[in-house]
C-alpha cells in the first residue's frame, strides 16, 4: 500500500482564521484535548464519540471534545444537540467552515486525534495528525489499521472500551508520536505511485514476453516431434516425451 501525502509545510491551500482563534487554542492547550475531524455523517461516530466524553464529564474528568466539520446529512438531531449542549464552550466545540491555515494549528494545539468512522475510504486525518505527532485513537477497523499501523490505538465496540481507551491517552504523560517524520509529502506519494506504476507495467511486459517464449519452444518440441495425429494416442512414447518436454517449459520461472 502506497500512504497518501500530507503537505502542511508548504503553503496552506485556504487562509484564514477566526477573531478568537488564538483563544480557542490556547484552551485546547491547557488539558488534554480530543479531536474529531470530518463530515458529520452518521457513519463518522460523532454520536457514539459524544456520549462517551458525555460519561467521562459526568465523572468529573477534566478533557476536551473538539470537533471540526461542516453538516452533513442525516445528522441534524445531533447538530441541535452539538448547539444545545451544556459543555458546549467549555469542554466541547464545534467548529465548520476551518481554512487550512486554522486546521493546521488545531493539529498543533490538541492532544489526540479520534477516528471513529464504522466504514472508511482511507482516513487521511490519520495522516494529518501522525504528520503533526500526535497520537490516534481509532475505530478497530481494518483501514484504519492499514492506514495508521503500530502508531495508533484502536478501540473495539466493546462495553467502555471507548471511554477507558481515552482515560488512558488522557493520562499518559508523553502524548508525542515519534513517528512523524515518517508521513510523506504530495510530491513523495506521486513519485512513489508512479514507480508502483511503472514497475506493474514492467513486470506485465516481461511475464507476457515470458509467456511468449515458452509458446514458442512447446511449437518448436510439437515441430520435432512430429506425431502423426491419426496415429498418436495418450500411450504413444512420442506423445509421452511431448508431454515430459512441455511440462518442463511450463514450470519454468
Amino acid at each position: 500500500m502506497i500512504s497518501l501525502g500530507c503537505d502542511f509545510e508548504s503553503e496552506p491551500l485556504t487562509h484564514g482564521v477566526p477573531t478568537n482563534s488564538e483563544k480557542l487554542l490556547q484552551k485546547f492547550r491547557s488539558k488534554p484535548t480530543f479531536l474529531m475531524v470530518g463530515t458529520l455523517e452518521p457513519r463518522k461516530g460523532h454520536r457514539q464519540i459524544l456520549a462517551a466524553f458525555e460519561q467521562l464529564w459526568d465523572k468529573g474528568e477534566d478533557v476536551q471534545l473538539v470537533i471540526v466539520g461542516n453538516n452533513g446529512w442525516l445528522m441534524e438531531d445531533f447538530v441541535e444537540r452539538l448547539r444545545k449542549h451544556p459543555e458546549q464552550g467549555r469542554n466541547l466545540f464545534w467548529l465548520t467552515e476551518v481554512s487550512d491555515e486554522f486546521m493546521a494549528e488545531i493539529y498543533k494545539a490538541c492532544s489526540c486525534l479520534l477516528a471513529a468512522s464504522i466504514d472508511e475510504g482511507f482516513g487521511l486525518p490519520l495522516v494529518e495528525a501522525t504528520k503533526h505527532g500526535k497520537p490516534v485513537l481509532a475505530r478497530d477497523i481494518e483501514v484504519f489499521r492499514e492506514v495508521g499501523g503500530s502508531n495508533g490505538r484502536y478501540f473495539k465496540d466493546k462495553k467502555n472500551d471507548l471511554v477507558n481507551c481515552i482515560n488512558e491517552i488522557k493520562q499518559t504523560a508523553v502524548l508525542e508520536n515519534k513517528t512523524a517524520s515518517k508521513i510523506k509529502n504530495w510530491k513523495t506519494h506521486a513519485q512513489q505511485l508512479k514507480s508502483k506504476i511503472y514497475n506493474k507495467v514492467k513486470t506485465k511486459k516481461i511475464y507476457d514476453l515470458d509467456q511468449a517464449k515458452k509458446k514458442e519452444e512447446i511449437i518448436k518440441i510439437q515441430i520435432k516431434f512430429q506425431p502423426n495425429p491419426n496415429q498418436a494416442t495418450a500411450a504413444d512414447p512420442k506423445m509421452a516425451e511431448i508431454r515430459k518436454a512441455v511440462s518442463s517449459v511450463i514450470s519454468k520461472r
